[in-house]
């Protein structure tokens, strides 16, 4: 199932503001009409099993290191005082992987390489490939840095899926744009729009302005709405009519708001 919002949805942005009638509106929207990738953002298998029963499916999900280390059977080992090495952490990311990829469509899962400031592109790269192997439904995410960016160019060269993650500005969304061209299969760029808010700014006018820079484009890019936190936000990803990814939470916190009285929700 896919989520869209068009001309039939009264209201092209949500703010608390909105009305409960016009928030309905868009959620029984949203419901319907199934055109919209939903990805959920996390590293538990088991919450996301538990996502797609409720809601009965889950397009793809995104993850990395940080949401590995959260994963219970992870803060289980830590908490017992068990210091995972870098070969075990990254066969544990693997196995947790391979859990969630078949419970997953056809936005796959998108597995973020290990780096910091100082990891270089062939290291990223080199993680890539091997992570590429894990699953049939993988995309590769690397940051949107300078080495990031040159990592996915060489990722798109040999056939890989690519998400790249850590966008706050239309410049680097065009040079994702740039980095990618030739790829086989549509790459996805990720703003995040929940930390450009944290910052005082819009993230939601950020995806307004990267969705239309890239309209005379050739479409080898699609915009996925990242670090979605509140249900607000959710919905004017729906209204935009583009992927976006959230924690499990949101997703509970919007199947719980179908269900109940929307009067004070916002």
């Amino acid at each position: 199932m896919k989520l869209a919002m068009t001309k039939d949805c009264p209201i092209k942005s949500i703010h608390s503001s909105q009305s409960d009638h016009e928030i309905r509106s868009c959620i029984e929207y949203a419901e319907h009409k199934a055109e919209h990738e939903n990805l959920v953002d996390g590293g538990d298998p088991k919450e996301t099993q538990r996502l797609k029963t409720l809601m009965g499916f889950v397009d793809g999900q995104t993850t990395n290191p940080s949401l590995i280390s959260k994963n219970p059977a992870i803060q289980a080992q830590v908490a017992s005082g068990h210091k995972l090495s870098l070969e075990e952490q990254t066969q544990e990311y693997k196995k947790i992987v391979q859990t969630i990829s078949p419970l997953v469509g056809d936005a796959g899962v998108s597995i973020e390489v290990f780096s910091d400031l100082k990891t270089s592109a062939e290291q990223m790269f080199a993680q890539g490939q091997d992570m590429f192997t894990w699953i049939p439904n993988a995309y590769i995410k690397y940051p949107c840095t300078h080495e990031g960016l040159r990592a996915a160019q060489r990722s798109v060269g040999q056939g890989m899926r690519v998400n790249i993650t850590l966008c706050f500005s239309q410049e680097q969304a065009a040079a994702v744009y740039a980095a990618t061209k030739g790829t086989k299969e549509p790459a996805y760029v990720s703003p995040f729009v929940g930390r450009l808010d944290d910052q005082g700014e819009n993230g939601i006018d950020l995806l307004k302005n990267i969705k239309q820079m890239y309209v005379q484009g050739d479409g080898h890019v699609s915009v996925l709405g990242a670090s979605i936190r509140t249900v607000p936000q959710l919905l004017a990803c729906f209204s935009l009519g583009m992927p976006s990814t959230r924690t499990t939470s949101i997703f509970f916190n919007f199947i719980a708001l179908k269900d109940a009285s929307l009067s004070g929700a916002f």
